[in-house]
């Protein structure tokens, strides 16, 4: 059985070179990439539960709506799905207040 996974990446470079990554490992299944926090809760609003990633990999810093905020709602709706931050930033307040709000 395929682990679903997501990526929340504004990225496109970032976004390409995820998916060409996640192909080499067959027990990964990409449901989706979204460009913002927002697309990211519409895609998995949209999602039947079956295709519900088990692990969204989330960049903190993204335009509309940041990843922390992301994983805050996203988490009060999908308590089940694993965050995962992605970040370049050397922040510990920024990591911090991922990790508070609920990713890994």
């Amino acid at each position: 059985m395929k682990i679903n996974i997501a990526l929340a990446e504004d990225n496109r470079v970032n976004q390409n070179t995820f998916a060409q990554k996640i192909k080499a490992f067959p027990e990964l299944e990409l449901i989706f990439t979204a460009d913002n926090g927002h697309q990211c809760l519409e895609e998995l609003k949209h999602l039947p539960h079956h295709l519900v990633p088990k692990v969204i990999f989330m960049d903190i810093e993204m335009p509309e709506m940041n990843g922390i905020e992301t994983i805050q709602m996203a988490k009060a709706l999908y308590p089940q799905i694993h965050f995962v931050v992605l970040t370049v930033f050397d922040d510990d307040e920024r990591i911090f207040n991922a990790i508070k709000a609920g990713a890994h």
